[in-house]
């Protein structure tokens, strides 16, 4: 079990922000199967939206559940009084959270020392705003490491252009922790896709804002400097980073990357910052007016990546060398009731050069009907370590040529809505197999409000993977995972909400297995003293990891983890909150896991066998 305080003192954002920012993330992750996006990283994107820079139209598609078309639909409908810059006062935020496992004892990884440090994790983060600056500061330690400095990222960001000469200003420009998104990720997806069983249509397109300051400290991310200059409809973006990362490095070469930041153990100490890339790079970009009849934007990227040992790469997509070349461009047209977006990129490396391609166009004749294609082209060994394309990152993409149709109509606006897609993935090179394998992934939704306080909703979603053994064409089965999933919810008033959902999944491979969950949530708001209480049980039965039901769980605002659940056992989850002051309010929030049988809970270090695992916290949230 572990309890956490978090005190937040915020001055910028409104009460509500984190509980809406909560409902949001909970609509991009809500959908059967895995997601290859980062709760934490969506929160952070989603948090920060408001104080994003750039051009009106960058900013309105940056939003999860505006494509282009939506957007430049509602920023020419408000021409007369055009999207500007939001509240350029002076703003300043706190937030600081503890959190310590109840019994840290019952790991192994504490008992017998494997871990360094105690038990107790540290967050603390840093927010001051002005008209003309953001500056942003994270530190944090997490739960067994015994250094408070391990994780320290932050940033200085441009809020307002600066004229310098004319028409000649600089646009953005940011020192520190950036992300980077352009065209639909193909070199840089530092942005955020939307969810295919709500915008089947557009979710085929990456958030794209160009540059932004960032804390989260993803592998996408960089660190260092980047400057934008504009004048009139041309811009050009000089960036740099050098940044260190935990890696494996044997005989002066890196053999592997980590993903993971925890410093706990000697040997993750050992891995922290072992190897740094430095890159430096351009981007030139021209466009015309936000509101032009014929919308239209092109731009070129180029970039040099270099590791400061050599990189041997034997999993995935193979790099050997110390040095990956990159550059590509990308174009995006929108005309009345369509938008097209085709890039093009050519990766270099010691030993591979090869050449990717993307092209999307989404059909949006009315704003209840829409119609996409999309098209990836992902040679065997062409790399783009910083690209993301539709939620999914652009390496493990790689070997692959990619089809792509969703639909989203709504018969009755505002009652009925359905959205479906379908799938297609080829393997261009055979690894490990005679015949290169193909996956399908097939998706069908539809929700429907009834007298305005119930909303029914079922989807289903079948994933498969097949590969030819014949030149015959005879297609073998390789492995299939069937979603299903019933959901019912009913708000009659705005001050409760109950949800009922079901969910079962069907695996096939060598075996079949089948598994379901049934969850039940209640939502109660107090309006006389301003607190809410949402109590969620869900039952599940699965006969392996391979039939696990993944979901989503909102924990303290601001906070998410999607659960993987296999096995037979019990979800539970208590979340309430008060506010008795408009400038403060309490949340607590517990849940857990509890299973049938003992099992082992936990991974590596800290596997243990038992029946329960739980978290809980305790959240404090002041305005000043």
């Amino acid at each position: 079990m572990v309890v956490g305080v978090l005190m937040l003192c915020r001055c910028d954002a409104p009460a509500q922000s984190l509980d809406t920012n909560d409902a949001q993330a909970r609509r991009i992750f809500d959908v059967p199967g895995t997601s290859s996006l980062d709760p934490d990283e969506t929160l952070e994107y989603l948090d920060d939206l408001s104080t994003l820079t750039g051009d009106p139209l960058e900013r309105l598609h940056a939003n999860a559940d505006v494509s282009w078309s939506e957007a430049r639909r509602e920023l020419r409908a408000k021409y007369a009084n055009p999207i500007v810059s939001g509240d350029s006062s002076g703003k300043f935020s706190l937030r600081s959270r503890v959190s310590s496992p109840i019994d840290p004892e019952a790991q192994p990884a504490y008992a017998d020392g494997a871990y360094l440090g105690g038990p107790t994790a540290l967050y603390n983060r840093i927010q001051a705003r002005s008209s003309a600056l953001e500056v942003s500061a994270l530190e944090q330690k997490q739960s067994g490491e015994p250094s408070f400095t391990d994780h320290l990222t932050g940033f200085v960001e441009l809020r307002n252009p600066i004229p310098i000469a004319g028409s000649l200003r600089i646009e953005k420009a940011v020192a520190g922790d950036y992300a980077l998104a352009f065209g639909n990720g193909l070199l840089f997806g530092g942005g955020l896709a939307s969810a295919k069983s709500l915008y089947a249509a557009s979710g085929v397109e990456e958030r794209s804002f160009g540059l932004r300051g960032t804390e989260n400290g993803t592998a996408k991310d960089l660190r260092g400097a980047a400057i934008e200059l504009a004048a009139g409809p041309s811009r050009i973006l000089v960036f740099a980073s050098d940044r260190a990362f935990d890696a494996k490095v044997v005989n002066d070469s890196i053999q592997t990357i980590y993903s993971s930041t925890y410093h706990r153990t000697e040997s993750e100490i050992a891995a922290e910052d072992a190897a740094s890339a430095q890159l430096i790079g351009a981007r030139v970009e021209i466009a015309t007016a936000d509101t032009a009849n014929l919308y239209f934007k092109a731009g070129a990227t180029a970039c040099e990546l270099r590791y400061d040992h050599p990189f041997v790469d034997t999993t995935g997509a193979t790099f050997i060398g110390s040095r990956l070349g990159i550059a590509g461009v990308d174009a995006l047209a929108m005309s009345g009731a369509w938008t097209a977006l085709a890039e093009a990129a050519h990766s270099v490396n010691d030993t591979s050069r090869q050449t990717a391609l993307l092209f999307s166009t989404i059909f949006n004749p009315e704003k209840n009907v829409a119609f996409s294609l999309n098209y990836r082209h992902m040679p065997y060994r062409f790399l783009s370590p910083f690209g993301e394309i539709s939620g999914a990152a652009a390496s493990s993409l790689s070997n692959l040529d990619g089809y792509y149709i969703g639909v989203e109509l709504a018969p009755i606006p505002g009652r009925l809505r359905m959205n479906a897609y379908t799938q297609f993935e080829t393997e261009l090179v055979p690894l490990g197999d005679l015949f290169g394998k193909q996956k399908h992934d097939y998706l069908a939704d539809a929700s429907y409000l009834c007298m305005d306080a119930l909303e029914l909703k079922a989807t289903v979603r079948d994933q498969e993977n097949a590969s030819y053994v014949s030149d015959k064409g005879i297609v073998t089965l390789q492995g299939q995972t069937l979603n299903i999933q019933l959901d019912a919810a009913y708000n009659p008033a705005n001050d409760a909400t109950l949800r009922t959902r079901f969910d079962h999944i069907h695996y096939s491979l060598t075996t079949k297995e089948d598994g379901w969950q049934a969850s039940e949530e209640v939502r109660i708001k107090i309006p006389i003293v301003q607190s809410e209480i949402t109590m969620t049980t869900s039952r599940f039965e699965t006969a392996s990891t391979n039939s696990a039901i993944s979901s989503y769980e909102a924990g303290s605002p601001g906070t998410a983890v999607i659960n993987s659940l296999d096995g037979l056992g019990w979800r539970v989850a208590l979340r309430a909150s008060v506010r008795p002051f408009k400038k403060f309010a309490c949340s607590a929030y517990i849940a857990g896991t509890v299973y049938d049988v003992p099992r082992t809970l936990g991974s590596g270090v800290t596997a243990h066998t038992g029946t329960s695992d739980f978290n809980a916290s305790l959240q404090i949230d002041v305005s000043l």
